[in-house]
């Protein structure tokens, strides 16, 4: 979907008009709902303090808004093949379903994305089992990722960056699981285990 597509996307689940929406950014009573169809048809592209500003009155991050252009098939494909050359995800059949899974071979490529993933799977767990609601979900998802503690946001950053520069020292085959020097992932867990104490301290 383009940016326009997504704001009206996003404005509908909320059960907004394009007029309130148009207030709530400021414009005039005239003018309110033509300026957000400008928007959302395409004709007119949000800068990016208006697109914050949009964001924030749907209550979602920017990023929710500001998605590639995914209208055909085709455009979709060669996403996947983006993301398959950058994160290391392709494409495998599993017990007769196709599956994106991650390439073992290019661990360098996944070692930050893997705690995501695995969260979005955790996420996903909780609304099969009806621990939480389709619009909880929908929250948690185009909030992403707000609730994550910014210094573990970083840490997985670095932990990319760091792999990233390794592999090209070292080659394809550099397993980041394998670095001596510091233990990542421990200190991932460490960091989480800091926020989760300082967040039951609070309570």
């Amino acid at each position: 979907m383009a940016i326009g597509e997504r704001i009206r996307y996003i404005r509908k689940k909320h059960n907004m008009t394009q007029k309130y929406l148009g207030l709530q950014l400021g414009f005039g009573e005239k003018n309110a709902d033509s300026r957000v169809a400008q928007y959302e048809n395409g004709r007119r592209e949000p800068k990016s303090d208006m697109l914050k500003e949009i964001a924030g009155v749907l209550q979602v991050s920017t990023l929710t808004l500001d998605s590639p252009n995914l209208d055909d098939h085709i455009r979709l494909m060669h996403t996947l093949f983006t993301i398959e050359d950058i994160y290391g995800l392709t494409i495998e059949r599993i017990n007769g379903k196709l599956c994106i899974v991650p390439d073992e071979s290019r661990p360098e490529c996944f070692t930050g994305l893997y705690g995501c993933l695995n969260e979005w799977n955790e996420i996903k767990d909780k609304v099969k089992s009806g621990e939480m609601t389709q619009g909880q979900y929908d929250d948690w998802r185009y909030n992403y990722p707000e609730d994550l503690p910014e210094n573990i946001i970083n840490t997985l950053d670095h932990c990319w960056d760091k792999a990233q520069k390794e592999n090209k020292k070292r080659g394809k085959n550099y397993n980041p699981y394998e670095e001596p020097q510091e233990d990542f992932l421990t200190k991932f867990e460490q960091i989480k285990k800091e926020h989760y104490d300082t967040e039951n301290k609070n309570e």
